[in-house]
C-alpha cells in the first residue's frame, strides 16, 4: 500500500467538487436519480479513485540469471498501425528485464547498443533512434511518415549483470514495416441517449421533430452522430408520451437525415423501462417498438415485452443480433434490471448489453454553451461492479437531452472507433465494444493489449502487453494514465500500473497460462477524464500453435473438440472411448466455474453441435460426467 498517498486521498475526497445540477420537475419514471443522490455518488467515487492509488503496489521486476545473455525471440513481433502511429507487441525472452526498441530508415545498418549504458527514448545509436526503453513488451511509435518504410529492432537487456546492464548481441526481434495513408479506424464523437417531442423531449418547443433535432446536433461542436432513444411507453401526453406510430416516423426521419447528410449519422431507438422498480435500457438496431401497454384497447407496441421482464428484453435484443442490435444501461441503480448487479451472472444479458453509463445528463439542462456537466462519474462504481461480475461492457456517457441542447450541454462524448460513419460499420463497432468515453471532445485514445483493440475478447499466448496512446488537441497538459485489471471474481478492478505522457506501455507478468483478466485505461488530462472499453484477455500459451483439434481425457473417457476456437457460435465435438458408449451429463462452465449450459445426452461417436451464440466470448470448459468416469476439454469462443 502507498501510505504516502493516504492523506492526499482523504483530502481529495473531502474537497472534491462536482458541478451542481439545477433541480428540475420531471416524471419519476423517466429520468435518473436526484441531484443530492448523484452528488453523493460522485463524491464517493472520488474517494474510491483516490483509494485505488493508495492500494496500488508496483509490480516486482522479473528475475534474471546473473550475467546471463538474453535469449533470442521465439515468435514474430506483432505490429499494428493506426493512422500515423505504429504499435508493436512481442513475447518476453529469457534472462531479459529491459527492452530497447530502435527505429531507422529501411536498409540502415544495425548498430549494437553499448553494455552498461541505460538509453532513453530519443537517444541515437548509430543511425537508429531509440523509441522505447523499459521492461514492457510493447511499444508505441507516433508521428510516422505515412509514405515511408521503417526498420524496427528490439534488443533485450539484463540488468542483473556486471556493469549494470548487458544487451543481447543481436536484436531479439527485427522487422521492416511500411506505413500508408489508410486509416484502420476513425474516431467518431457523439451521444446515444436523448429524446425528442415524440416522447418527453423538446420540452422547450414541443413542435420540433427528430429531423430538426438531428439538424441542431449536426451543427454542434464535435458531433458526428446523435441517437434519439425515445421512452418506449405512453403513461400520459409528453410524459413520456410515446406512440407506436411516432416510433416509425422517427425511424424514417433518422434514415432520411443520414442519407441527406453523409458526414453525420442519425440513429433512432428506444429507452425501455421505468425507473421505479425497473431500470432504463437504451436500445438500437430494432425497428419495432418494444412494450407492454394498450391504449384504447390497441397495443402500443410492435413486440410485446413485459414491463419488468428484463430477461425477456435481453432475449429480444439477442434475436436481432444479426442486425447488430445492442443495449446499454442508462443511469443504473444498484437494484435495476432485476437486480443484475447483485445476482448470478446471466449469459443472455451479457450477450445483449454492450455498455453502461458512467455519467448522465443533466437531463433537463437548457444550456447550449458546453458548460453544464453532470456530477462526475456518478455511475462508475456500478460499471466496475458489473465488470467484476463477468459482464463484457464498455463505458458510455449519456447526455439524456430533454430540451433543444443536443451536443451543446457539455463537451463530454461517447467516442466510437469505426472504419467509417456508415450505419452498418457503426453498429458493428458498438456491438464490438469498440468505444470509449471522454470529458473532452478532442481526446483521441488508442488502447491495445497484445495487439487487440479495446472491446476485444480473445485468447492469446503469453503475458498481456498493454499499449496506450492518448492526445488532446485542446489541452497542453500531460496525461496521467492508470491501467486497471480485473479477474471476473466479484472483486472490482484495481490499478496495476501508472504513468505520465502521451504514450504508455506495461506488461502484466503475473497472469499465468490458463488465467483470464480484463484491462482498461483511466486517463486524466487536467480535470478531464477519458476511460477506455476493456480488453478481455484469455491467456493460452498454446494459442499460436494453430491446433484445430484438442483432446482431454480423465479415467479413460475423452472429448474431442472439432474447431477450437469456436468462431461461428456453434460448438462441434465428439465423445471418444467409454464416453461414446455411455449415457452422460454434459455441462459447459466458464473460468469461474459458473454453469453456462447443461443437458442430459446419450452416448455415441457422431459429431454433436451445441449453439453457444448467446454466450459471450471467452474461455470455457466442456465437462462430461458418466458412470465410468469424467472427461474435460477446454475451448475458446470468439
Amino acid at each position: 500500500m502507498n501510505s504516502k498517498y493516504l492523506i492526499a486521498a482523504l483530502l481529495l475526497s473531502s474537497f472534491y467538487s462536482v458541478t451542481p445540477v439545477a433541480a428540475q420537475d420531471h416524471h419519476a419514471d423517466d429520468c435518473d436519480a436526484g441531484e443530492q443522490q448523484l452528488r453523493a455518488r460522485s463524491e464517493r467515487q472520488a474517494f474510491e479513485d483516490s483509494m485505488d492509488l493508495v492500494r496500488f503496489v508496483p509490480a516486482a521486476r522479473l528475475k534474471t540469471g546473473y550475467n546471463a545473455i538474453p535469449s533470442a525471440g521465439s515468435e514474430p513481433m506483432f505490429l499494428r498501425r493506426q493512422q500515423d502511429k505504429l504499435f508493436g507487441f512481442f513475447r518476453g525472452v529469457k534472462n531479459a528485464d529491459v527492452y530497447l526498441v530502435t527505429l531507422s530508415e529501411a536498409g540502415a545498418s544495425v548498430y549494437q547498443p553499448l553494455n552498461g549504458v541505460s538509453y532513453k527514448a530519443g537517444d541515437r545509436i548509430g543511425k537508429s533512434t531509440v523509441v522505447a526503453a523499459g521492461d514492457a513488451t510493447a511499444f508505441v511509435i507516433p508521428g510516422l511518415d505515412p509514405h515511408a518504410t521503417y526498420q524496427v529492432h528490439v534488443f533485450a537487456g539484463n540488468t542483473n549483470s556486471t556493469g549494470g546492464l548487458r544487451y543481447s548481441p543481436q536484436p531479439v526481434y527485427s522487422t521492416e514495416k511500411g506505413t500508408d495513408a489508410t486509416t484502420v479506424y476513425n474516431y467518431y464523437f457523439g451521444n446515444l441517449h436523448s429524446h425528442s417531442s415524440y416522447s418527453d423531449g423538446n420540452k422547450d418547443n414541443t413542435s420540433l421533430t427528430p429531423a430538426q433535432d438531428y439538424a441542431f446536433a449536426k451543427d454542434a461542436a464535435c458531433m458526428d452522430f446523435l441517437g434519439i432513444a425515445e421512452h418506449n411507453h405512453y403513461s400520459f401526453p409528453g410524459n413520456p408520451g410515446m406512440h407506436r406510430a411516432d416510433y416509425h416516423l422517427g425511424l424514417q426521419q433518422a434514415n432520411t437525415f443520414t442519407s441527406n447528410n453523409p458526414n453525420f449519422l442519425a440513429l433512432y431507438g428506444m429507452e425501455y423501462g421505468v425507473i421505479s422498480n425497473g431500470g432504463h435500457v437504451v436500445i438500437y438496431g430494432i425497428d419495432s417498438l418494444l412494450g407492454w401497454e394498450t391504449i384504447s384497447g390497441a397495443p402500443n407496441y410492435d413486440i410485446f415485452v413485459g414491463k419488468y421482464d428484463y430477461a425477456g428484453l435481453f432475449n429480444t435484443v439477442n434475436r436481432f443480433k444479426s442486425f447488430n442490435a445492442f443495449a446499454t444501461l442508462a443511469h443504473p441503480d444498484d437494484g435495476d434490471y432485476s437486480n443484475l448487479l447483485n445476482t448470478a451472472y446471466r449469459a443472455q444479458a451479457d450477450s445483449a448489453i454492450v455498455g453502461s453509463a458512467l455519467e448522465n445528463g443533466p437531463a433537463f439542462s437548457d444550456a447550449t454553451n458546453y458548460s453544464d456537466y453532470p456530477s462526475s462519474m456518478s455511475y462508475l462504481q456500478y460499471y466496475k461492479g458489473i465488470l467484476a461480475k463477468g459482464y463484457h461492457v464498455g463505458p458510455t456517457i449519456d447526455h439524456d437531452n430533454h430540451n433543444l441542447t443536443f451536443g451543446r450541454t457539455s463537451r463530454s462524448r461517447l467516442v466510437v472507433l469505426s472504419p467509417s460513419l456508415a450505419k452498418a460499420d457503426f453498429m458493428k463497432a458498438m456491438r464490438s465494444r469498440s468505444f470509449y468515453v471522454s470529458h473532452s471532445c478532442t481526446a483521441m485514445l488508442d488502447f491495445m493489449v497484445s495487439g487487440m483493440a479495446m472491446g476485444t475478447s480473445a485468447q492469446h499466448a503469453g503475458e498481456p502487453a498493454i499499449a496506450v496512446s492518448v492526445t488532446d488537441a485542446s489541452s497542453g497538459q500531460q496525461p496521467n494514465i492508470r491501467i486497471y485489471k480485473g479477474t471476473n471474481d466479484g472483486i472490482m478492478a484495481s490499478i496495476v500500473a501508472t504513468g505520465n505522457g502521451n504514450t504508455f506501455t506495461y506488461t502484466d507478468n503475473t497472469l499465468a497460462d490458463g488465467q483470464t483478466a480484463y484491462y482498461f485505461a483511466d486517463i486524466r488530462i487536467g480535470s478531464q477524464r477519458t476511460i477506455s472499453s476493456p480488453v478481455w484477455y484469455y491467456r493460452n500459451d498454446d494459442a499460436s500453435t494453430g491446433i484445430d483439434e484438442v483432446k482431454a481425457a480423465v479415467n479413460n473417457d475423452a472429448i474431442r473438440i472439432l474447431g477450437n476456437p469456436v468462431k461461428d457460435g456453434i460448438l462441434k465435438y465428439k465423445f471418444v472411448g467409454a464416453a461414446a458408449a455411455s449415457r452422460l451429463q454434459l455441462r459447459i462452465v466458464d473460468m469461474l466455474g459458473r454453469v453456462m449450459y447443461e443437458e442430459q445426452a446419450a452416448g455415441g461417436e457422431q459429431e454433436r453441435r451445441t449453439d453457444l451464440s448467446l454466450l459471450p466470448a471467452g474461455s470455457y470448459v466442456l465437462q462430461v460426467f458418466t458412470a465410468k468416469g469424467n472427461a474435460y476439454a477446454r475451448f475458446v469462443k470468439y
